[in-house]
């Protein structure tokens, strides 16, 4: 399959429990053209995370990162709707069901599969917030993930790539594990990961691995998500060949190997940093590194904040330099107002699409770029995002941002601290723009956990 080069630069990074996986790539006329790639074990020493947040500290794109599939519960329900928002509701609640995690600690996906008679059935990925941030932890020293999903969606990503849309079953071997998952028309139908990776074939042989294979593909046709698939891809480093004579018992009709160097070339200056790449799955992290859409988002909304205040952050050195240019160019008053106004704009998507996942329907996003644009020319209007997202004290945490009636935002959030929930709501009432804070709540769930909502009437 014929690529093309990305408008946008990204960074895949998958991270394992024992290593982590750094990509910088193009896929170009069939190939993965290599920028950067790094391997790095874990946990990271003092002097190999120095050395990254010197490599990455002027990287200011994308970096979508993945966590290892065993820690995702992933279910394929039929829920009784084929309304998108009622979807989503049931979704909500089947999360909260089969997941032993409060509801703000947990971070769920929900991805249509098909439409039937009787509803709509759907992939619903769930995983505890905790366990996101404990995998994340090990890479935030050096570099803000912008995006998380898991590994299994990036070796999706890699096959679609070089092959298509082809209805497929994937099994992408690793030392110590192997991705299995299903696709049929670019779409993931199943996946999930089997304890058995190449190292431990090659100790104990293939027997119990095929048996583990062929438990899962059954365990598919159970789900009754679509009709038998019989042609299987093999995908690993070149140290899998010896699979070849292997395997013996796999009732597919279709089988082939795939051989991750056969689908990769360096680009020009190419970095190759960390340990050697031989051995290690490299599927995973290339497709991250170029995928376009993300199928499964369970990007945690404490990265989303914090995301958000970094972009704040520079905006305002930006606009700094800004105003330093305009006094010396001597500008004039109106096109000093119109550059600031368009830096804010420029946000809007970016606040409607990060910080803000509750909003899904295309009409609600429709409405609410339309009331910004209504009230552009209003610059407070645009300054009251800034200054409400300036004004949360380390250790607040924003959950939901809903925009209600004409001139209201109501904020969801949590804390460790009362206190600091206390000075944010104070901190809301002295911004010169905000007529009032109302409905302020704060629920004490535990000693370590305080819930709160508020909702700003502006000026």
């Amino acid at each position: 399959m014929e690529g093309k080069l990305l408008d946008t630069v990204m960074l895949g990074l998958e991270i394992e429990d024992d290593h982590i996986k750094f990509c910088q790539a193009d896929f170009y006329a069939g190939k993965f053209e290599i920028h950067k790639l790094g391997i790095f074990s874990l946990p990271l020493s003092p002097e190999t995370t120095q050395f990254l947040r010197k490599t990455f500290r002027n990287w200011g794109s994308a970096v979508r990162a993945s966590i290892p599939r065993r820690k995702v519960s992933v279910h394929y329900p039929v829920f009784p709707s084929h309304k998108k928002e009622e979807i989503h509701h049931m979704a909500h609640y089947q999360a909260l069901r089969q997941f032993p995690y409060r509801d703000i600690n947990v971070n769920y996906s929900v991805s249509i599969l098909s439409r039937l008679s009787q509803g709509t059935r759907v992939i619903l990925a769930v995983v505890g917030e905790e366990i996101i941030n404990r995998y994340l932890s090990e890479v935030k020293g050096f570099i803000l993930p912008t995006a998380v999903t898991m590994n299994s969606l990036g070796i999706l990503n890699f096959y679609k790539k070089i092959r298509g849309n082809q209805e497929r079953i994937i099994l992408a071997l690793d030392a110590e594990y192997t991705n299995f998952v299903i696709t049929s028309g670019g779409k993931m139908l199943f996946c999930r990961e089997i304890n058995k990776g190449y190292r431990i074939i090659e100790e104990k042989g293939v027997e119990s691995w095929q048996a583990e294979i062929l438990h899962s593909v059954n365990s598919f046709n159970k789900e009754g998500i679509s009709s038998p698939i019989s042609g299987v891809s093999i995908i690993g480093p070149g140290n899998i060949k010896f699979l070849k004579e292997g395997i013996s018992s796999l009732p597919f009709d279709d089988l082939e190997f795939i051989y991750q160097e056969d689908f990769i070339r360096r680009g020009e200056g190419c970095e190759i940093l960390g340990e050697k790449r031989e051995e290690y799955l490299l599927a995973a992290v290339l497709g991250l590194a170029v995928m376009e859409e993300m199928e499964i988002d369970l990007t945690p909304s404490a990265i989303i904040q914090e995301i958000y205040k970094r972009r704040v952050f520079k905006q305002k050195k930006q606009a700094v330099l800004l105003w330093t240019v305009v006094f010396l160019e001597i500008l004039c008053l109106f096109g000093l107002e119109y550059r600031r106004r368009k830096l804010y704009l420029r946000d809007i998507n970016s606040v409607l699409r990060e910080l803000n996942p509750t909003i899904q329907k295309l009409e609600e996003k429709k409405k609410v770029v339309d009331f910004f644009l209504s009230r552009s020319k209003m610059p407070f209007f645009l300054d009251i995002f800034d200054k409400i997202v300036t004004t949360i004290p380390q250790g607040v945490f924003i959950q939901r941002l809903e925009y209600e009636r004409e001139s209201e935002i109501r904020i969801e959030g949590k804390s460790s601290s009362p206190q600091l929930i206390y000075d944010f709501y104070k901190s809301l009432k002295e911004i010169p723009d905000v007529k009032s804070v109302t409905d302020f709540r704060v629920n004490s769930t535990s000693p370590a956990e305080n819930l709160f909502s508020l909702r700003i009437k502006l000026q």
